[in-house]
């Protein structure tokens, strides 16, 4: 509480990275994995951004939204926070794992599918042009590069390579969906963004 008793911090995250040695091996990896994903989704530098045990300030009630249910949120108020200029800091707590009873509602497997799921959809609407439109741009480069080279390989041998073409055509059908896309987010996201 004290970064914001002392108006130093909107948001306090409690980092349970820096008395680690309780966690099992299991939950940091997975912790670690979706920490990553998340920083570059919102560009923070923080070592645990899927700690649930945090402190927010009265401005930061106010003015953070969210809309993903379920262990997802954990990093979608962060990135929104972000977005909305936020001081977030951390501070080292201490957690204990081996109580002798289940520490954790859900099966890991599923709560690292399920956040990596809704991060996934967060950093697409954030930045569809650089996530969705590069890799689309390239899908279509290189259907454009295996069409020329079916083109070149039955113009001299008149044989149609049906692999080559399957893969052009895929190419060039996942570049403009994922090209499509991105214009699209991005349009939604300006839009959006005028309205908040």
């Amino acid at each position: 509480m004290q970064p914001i008793l002392n108006e130093n911090s909107d948001i306090v995250i409690g980092n349970r990275f820096s008395h680690d040695h309780e966690m099992p091996s299991y939950r940091k990896v997975g912790n670690k994995i979706l920490d990553k994903i998340t920083n570059l989704a919102a560009e923070l530098p923080f070592e645990d951004t899927q700690s649930g045990f945090r402190a927010y300030s009265r401005k930061a009630l106010e003015s953070i939204t969210f809309s993903v249910s379920g262990f997802g949120v954990d990093a979608e108020i962060l990135i929104d926070a972000s977005r909305k200029n936020l001081k977030i800091s951390e501070v080292p707590v201490y957690v204990i794992y081996n109580t002798g009873g289940k520490t954790s509602t859900k099966n890991p497997i599923s709560h690292t599918a399920s956040v990596v799921t809704s991060l996934i959809e967060l950093i697409a609407i954030r930045r569809p042009l650089t996530y969705l439109g590069i890799p689309g741009l390239i899908c279509i480069i290189l259907g454009i590069i295996f069409t020329i080279v079916v083109l070149a390989l039955f113009n001299e041998t008149r044989y149609f390579s049906i692999p080559y073409t399957l893969l052009s055509i895929g190419s060039l059908l996942i570049g403009v969906i994922l090209a499509l896309m991105s214009v699209v987010l991005y349009s939604i996201s300006k839009v959006s963004n005028r309205n908040i």
